[in-house]
């Protein structure tokens, strides 16, 4: 018996459990877990993925790669992810995102097609609609499809309101169904400055559990820009840095820590034209 490959089994079968926990997007995880959900703390475009009403605030277009090697220190889970954004007139953006985890014994694959709609000076719009597919080797293979309707509501010059709800049409049993079949996230977020930059959020797995989450953004200069986040159910803590040299190129790391599984780290490059 191959004890690697059993110990790798165990661990995945508690880091699905856990995803389903972290995050609206069932394979957000490992890029960045803890996102903006009101758009005042958003570090990387790929961000815009968890409330799709951020894709409505791109500011140009972009293509944005990003790669997690050896998460949780098993080099059998290096996910990686491109997301590519369209800014058709100025008041819609369009985004499509390709996410794949490939190994010998496990994959997973997963589509989405996301839009944003500015309606007005104060309220901007988004829907996404994802197909992800998994499976386990000499076990069966599993589809879903996801529906992500979301929106922010600019209060101020100061404060953004942030609303998603997403819909998953999932393939677990009968008895576990209805406790993944809806989430909702709501953030409030606040710019006390030109530089930093504060968000408050809940996350609510409808009949399962609820979490808070907590975020900060500090733009030190045009270039350079630091990410905290933390929640609390998943006990997850998070800290990006992104550096811009050109206008057109913006580079990421991110390294994030979860209380049962341990460290994580992901790299980012994004084009902007």
């Amino acid at each position: 018996m191959n004890f690697t490959k059993v110990g790798f089994l165990l661990l995945l079968t508690l880091f699905s459990n856990e995803i389903l926990k972290s995050a609206p997007e069932i394979n957000y995880f490992n890029i960045n877990p803890l996102p903006s959900i009101s758009g005042k703390t958003i570090l990387l475009d790929s961000d815009r993925k968890t409330n799709p009403a951020l894709i409505a605030q791109s500011d140009s277009n972009y293509a944005t790669v990003i790669y997690s090697p050896s998460v949780f220190n098993l080099p059998e889970i290096s996910p990686a992810m491109i997301m590519i954004g369209n800014k058709i007139s100025d008041d819609f953006t369009a985004a499509v995102s390709i996410y794949n985890l490939g190994n010998s014994l496990y994959s997973d694959f997963s589509a989405t097609l996301l839009t944003g709609l500015n309606i007005s000076s104060i309220l901007d719009a988004g829907l996404s609609f994802s197909y992800d597919r998994q499976s386990i080797k000499n076990y069966n293979n599993f589809s879903s499809f996801n529906i992500n309707l979301g929106f922010i509501l600019k209060l101020s010059e100061m404060f953004n309101a942030g609303f998603n709800y997403v819909y998953y049409h999932n393939p677990y049993p009968e008895e576990k169904k209805s406790l993944f079949n809806h989430s909702i996230n709501i953030g409030l977020g606040a710019s006390i400055n030109d530089e930093i930059s504060l968000e408050l959020g809940t996350r609510i797995f409808i009949n399962y559990q609820t979490g808070f989450t907590f975020s900060g953004k500090y733009l030190i200069s045009d270039y350079l820009a630091f990410y905290l986040a933390y929640s609390t159910n998943p006990e997850i803590a998070g800290l990006a840095v992104k550096i811009t040299p050109l206008n057109f190129i913006g580079i990421s790391a991110g390294l994030n820590y979860h209380s049962y599984l341990g460290f994580s780290k992901s790299f980012a490059l994004s084009f902007y034209w």
